[in-house]
């Protein structure tokens, strides 16, 4: 199988810890997953060449905070880039507009919002099967609702964004992908998957 290597993150994020190594602070890779997170684990192929493992979000310690520093800095920081709200988003062609909200506002008031949403639904990610705790994108969902889905530039266009959402009917979370609701639109969901009839509902990620 193709090896991958670990691709940078970032520097500076609001939530990797400053003490944090370089190493772990770029690429999310923890010293350790704790076995109990492990056993809901699964790996697949999104090509020929190319495995990847599907597990559960580390919930508990120090390799917990690292992981979700890395979703709550990438799902932040690619709303403020690529906004939900934006009323211009799938019209007009390659579907972007400017954003309605000025993207420091978006940062600030979306990480409130993703703090209280956080504990009812549920992440995986998909990692390097010889290293787990090396994560290359992760997914947000509850029953029925996709909340957001990201990859790491570097591992895009390897199929694992397709994998953890269609990981998701295996699973039965969703019944196809068909019709999906959505709580967070953006241009770079309706490019990745324009086959998909997005259903957008922002309520899901509020109420």
């Amino acid at each position: 199988m193709q090896h991958l290597a670990t691709a940078e993150h970032g520097t500076r994020s609001r939530y990797i810890p400053e003490g944090a190594s370089q190493t772990v602070a770029n690429t999310t890779d923890v010293t350790e997953v704790r076995s109990d997170t492990m056993k809901n684990t699964r790996v697949l192929t999104p090509h020929a060449d190319v495995e990847v493992m599907l597990r559960p979000l580390d919930p508990a310690g120090s390799a917990g905070e690292m992981e979700l520093g890395l979703v709550m800095d990438s799902w932040t920081r690619g709303v403020a880039d690529d906004s939900p709200w934006n009323p211009q988003v799938g019209r007009g062609r390659g579907g972007v507009g400017r954003t309605p909200v000025p993207p420091h506002i978006t940062l600030y008031y979306h990480d409130t919002l993703l703090k209280k949403l956080l504990p009812r639904i549920t992440i995986i990610a998909a990692c390097d099967p010889s290293a787990p705790s090396t994560i290359w994108g992760w997914i947000a969902f509850e029953q029925n609702v996709l909340h957001y889905i990201y990859v790491k530039s570097a591992f895009r266009r390897l199929g694992i964004g397709g994998t953890l959402l269609k990981d998701l009917v295996t699973q039965g979370i969703l019944a196809d992908l068909d019709e999906v609701c959505c709580s967070h639109r953006t241009a770079g969901l309706l490019r990745a998957w324009p086959e998909v009839r997005w259903l957008w509902n922002p309520y899901k990620a509020i109420l």
